[in-house]
C-alpha cells in the first residue's frame, strides 16, 4: 500500500519556505563553514506569562494588531475557531466550524485575511441548509476579526475543497469548491469581496479540472502513470500560462503525492520550489525506503515554466523553516549528502511508521537568484534537525538551536552565523499533536476523519528534554512566540495560550 498523499513531506499551503544546495548545472560550490559570530541571546531569564488562558489548540495560530485566532476542540468531537485579545488573553468570541473538504493528512490553520473593507476571519461551519437525503454541506462565514460579527451575505452552500484563505493578488477571500447552486458543475475558484457581501466566481485564479494547487498560483494536475502524465502548471490572468511534465522540473518518478514545497517569490521572477521521487511500485515487502538525495529545489521563470537553476539533495527541513517575512535574497535549505525514508507499513492499516536514516546533512544559504551556495554549516546526522519529532527545536525566527555534529549550537539561518548555547537556560522545542478525530467536511451522520492538528511548543534543555513548566526565557520566547506590538508576545503550549511582555529589547543576553 503507498504511502498516502502528502503523508511524507506536507505541503507548504500553511506557510513555511524552503530551498537548499547541490548545483545540477554551473554555479558554484559549497562555501566554507561561516565564522561569523551571531549576537548572543538571553535563555537564562524567565519572565512570568502575563496571562494564561486553557485551550486545546488546533493548527497554526493567525494573529492581526490586538487580536489572535486559533482553531481549537470542542466537545462531541467538534470543531471550534476562537478570536483572543492578544494583549489580555480575554476571549472576544467563538464559533462552530468544520474542516470542508481539505486532504484529512493536511494541517487545519485559522486565517485573518486584511482587506480594504477591514480584517477577518474566514472559514467554514456546517450549512443548516442541506438538500434532502444529502449532508457534508458548508457555509462560508467571514467574520471581523475583533467582534465576530460576520459579513452580512446572502447564506452561502458550498463544498468547499480547501478552506477559504486571502486571495494571491491580495484582493478578497479566495476558495476553490463548487456552490450548491451549480452542484452538477466542475470544481472552481471563487472570490468573496467583504465590502460587497458577495461571491463570484473567479476570473483572476483559474484552476484547471483535475488538479489541485500547491501554492500561490501554481497547481500540479492528478493525472498519473501509466493512463496519465502528471503536470506541473501557473495560471494568471484567469487563464493557465504554462505546463510542464512534472518528471521533466523534479526528475523520474517525482510527483507531488510525496509532498512539495512552494515559494512564489519576486525575486528575480522566479517560482522557487521542492519536489521528491515517489516509489509506485515498491517491492511488496512491508518495509522499504526512499532515498531523500533524489529531492530537489528548482527556481522556475515565472512566464515560461523553464527551469533557471536546480540543485539535487536539496529540500526544506526542520533547521531551515523561517517565517517568509524575514528572509532576505538568500534563503536556508539542507542539503542531503546521504540518507534516506524508511517506511514500515501497519497491518491494520493505520498510519505508516516512517524514520529517517543514515542521514548526513548541511544547512545552507541558496540565493534565490542565482542558485548559488553563499554558506554551508555541516549538521551531520541527527534527525532533529530534518523532521520534526517527538522533540525538536522550534523557531519561528532565524536565530534557532542546531545540533551540529552532535554539539548544540545557536545559528541564525538567514546568515549562518553562530553563537554558543548556553548549557543552562531554557529552550523552546515542539511535538506533533495528536490528529484531531472530527466530523470530516461537517457531516453530522457520525462519519469520522483525523486531521493533522500542528506542533505543540513547550519549554525545554539544551538536550530537548521536557522541562514540564509553562515558563520561557526571553531567547525561546523570541523563537516560539509571534511578536503582537507593544512588547507583547503570544505562544500556545499543550493545553493553553499564553502572553509575555518582553519590552521593547528583549533579546540581548543580560
Amino acid at each position: 500500500m503507498p504511502v498516502p498523499p502528502s503523508l511524507i513531506r506536507a505541503s507548504a499551503v500553511a506557510g513555511l519556505l524552503a530551498l537548499s544546495a547541490a548545483l545540477l548545472s554551473g554555479c558554484v560550490g559549497a562555501s566554507p563553514r561561516p565564522t561569523e559570530q551571531a549576537p548572543a541571546l538571553d535563555f537564562e531569564s524567565e519572565p512570568k506569562p502575563q496571562w494564561t488562558t486553557s485551550a486545546q489548540l488546533v493548527g497554526a495560530l493567525a494573529t492581526a494588531p490586538g487580536v489572535v485566532v486559533s482553531y481549537v476542540e470542542a466537545e462531541g468531537s467538534g470543531l471550534e475557531i476562537v478570536a483572543w485579545d492578544a494583549h489580555t488573553g480575554l476571549e472576544l468570541w467563538r464559533d462552530d466550524a468544520v474542516p470542508g473538504n481539505v486532504n484529512p493528512v493536511e494541517q487545519l490553520d485559522a486565517h485573518i485575511v486584511t482587506t480594504s473593507a477591514g480584517v477577518f476571519v474566514p472559514y467554514l461551519r456546517l450549512s443548516a441548509d442541506q438538500p434532502q437525503g444529502e449532508t457534508g454541506w458548508q457555509q462560508i462565514v467571514v467574520a471581523d476579526a475583533t467582534t465576530g460579527v460576520p459579513v452580512a451575505m446572502d447564506p452561502v452552500v458550498v463544498s468547499a475543497f480547501e478552506p477559504p484563505i486571502a486571495c494571491p493578488d491580495g484582493y478578497g477571500i479566495c476558495f476553490v469548491g463548487v456552490t450548491l447552486a451549480a452542484r452538477n458543475t466542475d470544481q472552481r475558484s471563487f472570490r468573496l469581496d467583504p465590502a460587497e457581501g458577495t461571491l463570484q466566481a473567479d476570473t483572476d485564479l483559474a484552476l484547471p479540472v483535475n488538479a489541485r494547487f500547491l501554492g500561490d498560483r501554481i497547481f500540479a494536475t492528478n493525472d498519473r502513470a501509466p493512463d496519465g502524465v502528471e503536470t506541473l502548471g501557473y495560471t494568471g490572468s484567469g487563464a493557465t500560462e504554462w505546463t510542464v511534465p512534472y518528471g521533466s522540473v523534479f526528475g523520474e518518478n517525482a510527483t507531488s503525492d510525496n509532498g512539495w514545497t512552494w515559494n512564489d517569490t519576486t525575486t528575480g521572477g522566479l517560482l522557487i520550489g521542492t519536489g521528491a521521487t515517489y516509489l509506485p511500485d515498491h517491492p511488496d515487502s512491508l518495509d522499504y525506503s526512499i532515498s531523500l538525495t533524489k529531492d530537489r529545489t528548482v527556481a522556475l521563470n515565472r512566464e515560461t515554466g523553464a527551469v533557471v537553476w536546480a540543485l539535487d539533495g536539496v529540500t526544506n527541513c526542520i533547521a531551515a523553516n523561517i517565517e517568509r517575512a524575514i528572509l532576505t535574497d538568500v534563503v536556508p535549505l539542507c542539503r542531503v549528502n546521504a540518507g534516506a525514508l524508511a517506511v514500515t507499513e501497519k497491518a491494520d492499516g493505520g498510519r505508516s511508521d516512517m524514520n529517517y536514516v543514515n542521514l548526513d546533512i548541511d544547512l545552507v544559504g541558496v540565493n534565490t537568484t542565482s542558485g548559488a551556495v553563499e554558506w554551508t554549516v555541516p549538521l551531520g546526522g541527527d534527525q532533529s534537525v530534518y523532521s520534526s519529532g517527538d522533540s525538536v527545536f522550534y523557531s519561528r525566527s532565524a536565530p534557532r538551536p542546531v545540533s551540529i555534529i552532535g554539539e548544540v549550537t545557536v545559528i541564525d539561518a538567514v546568515t549562518g552565523a553562530q553563537s554558543a548555547a548556553p548549557r543552562t537556560g531554557t529552550y523552546a522545542c515542539s511535538q506533533n499533536r495528536a490528529d484531531i478525530t472530527v466530523h470530516g467536511a461537517g457531516d453530522d451522520t457520525g462519519v469520522m476523519s483525523h486531521y493533522a492538528a500542528g506542533q505543540s511548543v513547550y519549554p525545554c534543555d539544551v538536550n530537548r528534554g521536557d522541562l514540564h513548566s509553562a515558563v520561557f526565557s526571553p531567547g525561546s520566547m523570541l523563537m516560539a512566540g509571534i511578536d503582537v506590538g507593544g512588547g507583547d508576545y503570544v505562544v500556545g503550549t499543550r493545553t493553553s495560550l499564553n502572553g509575555y511582555h518582553l519590552g521593547d529589547s528583549p533579546l540581548s543576553a543580560p
